[in-house]
Order: structure tokens, then C-alpha cells, then sequence
């Protein structure tokens, strides 16, 4: 398994033939802000390839000044999902990033009205490793469970963790009025 970091072009055509279908409308950033931290080289949209092929994608930002990243969509293409890729990809995800703490947002199951899905990613993400940051957050309406993966040897503290995901919230909702009217952390 390795990585291809995307193009613009291959963003495009992956966010309007998967990301459309694999996340919900409220999780889902306008294409044009991918694009714009793109632009700011502090978004890395990779290509999950495996023997050449395209088989799902992993896009990330990368929170400068840090070694923190945000592991902010993933996905394996639906007609390969329960072959153990997933777990393939966070996997090869922390040896591609060493040195970084990866974090994941998942959904919170106890706030959606449909509830196994977010609980099989809960189960999916402990299965693989993932450990609770105890931070709570919500964006857009949509609530989330925070967690992080790392090769290194760290233990992070909740506030550590709280710091870490408002500079990704930060970054992303650059207007403040707009961050304290859609971003709530706890």
C-alpha cells in the first residue's frame, strides 16, 4: 500500500464521485475549501493505492508550526470496504507520518438519530489503535468524538488534545464570529 498525493483535478473527481456519497452534507467541506488549503500547502489529499490502483483516499491537514495533523476524510471505495484496508491505511498512514500524532474526528453515535454507522467507525477506530482524546466537539452541527494515532511514544493530555483541535478548527473557520457560531469544544 502507498500514497499518492492529488492534484486539484483528482480531488475533483474523487470529492463529486465518493466524498458526495460516503459522508453526510454536514460533514462535508465545499470543494473550494479543500482547494483553498491546498493552495496553502497545509492540506495533503492523498490516493490510497494498492498495486497500482486507486482504492480509496485519505485527506489531511497538516496543522504548521506542529506535529499535528488532522486525518480530516477517509475512505475505502465502497465496493472494497471489509478487506482490512482500512485498517491497512491507518496503519501505513503512521509510518508515512512518523513523527506526527495523527487526529480523527468520528461521529458521535450518541447524538445521530442513525446509529450504526457511527458506531461501527467507533469500533473501527479502537479496533485499529486509536486512543479517546475525552474531547468533545461539534462543527457545522455535526458532533464528533476525538481521538489520535501515533507511532511516536506520546501520551497527550486533554488539554493538549482540546489545543490541538481548535488550531485545526481555527485554521479551517478563519472568520472568528463564524468559529464561535458553528464550532463548540469540550
Amino acid at each position: 500500500m502507498t500514497f499518492k498525493l492529488l492534484n486539484k483535478s483528482e480531488v475533483e473527481k474523487i470529492y463529486n464521485s465518493h466524498m458526495i456519497n460516503d459522508f453526510p452534507e454536514n460533514e462535508l467541506k465545499p470543494i473550494s475549501s479543500i482547494f483553498e488549503m491546498m493552495d496553502d500547502n497545509s492540506y495533503e489529499p492523498l490516493g490510497i493505492m494498492e498495486e497500482g490502483n486507486l482504492i480509496g483516499y485519505a485527506f489531511n491537514l497538516i496543522l504548521n508550526g506542529t506535529n499535528y495533523i488532522l486525518l480530516d476524510y477517509l475512505a475505502i471505495f465502497n465496493e472494497l470496504r471489509g478487506k482490512a484496508l482500512g485498517s491497512r491505511t491507518l496503519s501505513a498512514l503512521k509510518k508515512e507520518y512518523p513523527d506526527k500524532v495523527i487526529f480523527i474526528e468520528s461521529e458521535n453515535p450518541e447524538f445521530m438519530e442513525e446509529k450504526y454507522v457511527p458506531k461501527k467507525r467507533m469500533k473501527f477506530y479502537q479496533k485499529n489503535g486509536c486512543i479517546d482524546t475525552f474531547v468533545r466537539s461539534e462543527i457545522w452541527g455535526a458532533p464528533y468524538i476525538n481521538m489520535y494515532i501515533s507511532n511516536m511514544d506520546t501520551s497527550l493530555t486533554k488539554s493538549d488534545c482540546m489545543s490541538a483541535i481548535k488550531g485545526f478548527y481555527k485554521y479551517m473557520i478563519k472568520n472568528e464570529k463564524l468559529y464561535n457560531e458553528k464550532v463548540k469544544i469540550n
